[in-house]
């Protein structure tokens, strides 16, 4: 009888043991499925209509399971989000990083990260994230990466370099040169996905874009119910010289040319009374 008992609790230990184990390959399982390098990007515009505050960029995930963007519930305390927006200049310089607060929404495998002008046009789809106007115009390249300050992020970057030869940075995240394109914010029109199929790092090329109209898409689905008419060029112009702002100092062509001299010039006397910045 004893010896009866006594097998059967070791029948129990193992037992047990073997159900510790099914628990943590199944959570190790379920953590390496909930990753996120398997991402691309699909959509940027820098600008629409001479407003370069209205900027978009769409990703798209294989699946759900890509989706694990922001902080999650194994990361230490305080963590900031696993994956990232990076921009850069025409000379491949950071120039801003967009961190992602959480993870996206399941649903569409598109996920749509704007900016707050964006999101404020007439029937535009609502943003999953909003961003800041961080997209630099014309040359540059802007990149979905893993964030170093997370310590479990997964290691990814994929990127899209525009400009031509206008851009003279790095084009790590894909693996071609710069898109010949340059990203105006003139009119509507944005750097669209027109080929290639594969997600992640090593898979990229920036010869896969095309300009074209721009055609946002959410996590719900949703892409403009009211498509956005192209602007006059005297509108454009208005926004170009009333509201666009140099970098560094704020100020816009408007706030310096004035009607006052009759032809919006500057008398040397005006001149020496501005800010030297």
């Amino acid at each position: 009888m004893q010896v009866t008992v006594k097998r059967l609790h070791l029948l129990i230990i193992f037992a047990a043991l073997l159900c510790l184990a099914a628990v943590a390959v199944f959570t190790t399982a379920r953590m390496a499925s909930a990753n996120n390098h398997l991402v691309r990007i699909n959509e940027v515009m820098a600008g629409m209509n001479g407003n370069s505050k209205v900027q978009y960029i769409v990703l798209e995930t294989s699946d759900d399971s890509q989706k694990a963007w922001g902080p999650q519930t194994e990361d230490p305390a305080g963590s900031p989000g696993r994956a990232m927006l990076v921009f850069y200049t025409a000379l491949g310089t950071e120039s801003g990083r967009f961190v992602f607060p959480n993870d996206p929404a399941d649903g569409a495998d598109t996920v749509l990260i704007a900016t707050a002008e964006f999101a404020a046009l007439l029937g535009a789809p609502t943003p999953d994230f909003i961003m800041p106007a961080d997209i630099i115009p014309i040359a540059g390249k802007v990149a979905f990466q893993n964030n170093p300050d997370n310590i479990n992020s997964t290691s990814v970057n994929v990127a899209l370099a525009y400009g031509g030869a206008g851009y003279t940075g790095s084009t790590a995240g894909a693996d071609d040169g710069a898109n010949s394109a340059d990203l105006p914010i003139l009119n509507t029109a944005a750097l669209t996905r027109v080929s290639g199929s594969g997600f992640g790092t090593g898979t990229q090329s920036n010869g896969d874009f095309a300009m074209g109209a721009p055609n946002p898409q959410n996590t719900a689905g949703q892409t403009f119910s009211v498509v956005p008419a192209v602007a006059s060029l005297a509108d454009q112009g208005d926004i170009l010289f009333n509201e666009e702002t140099f970098l560094g100092n704020g100020r816009t062509c408007g706030s310096c040319h004035v009607p006052d001299n009759g032809d919006f010039g500057l008398s040397p006397e005006q001149i020496l009374n501005k800010p030297a910045d």
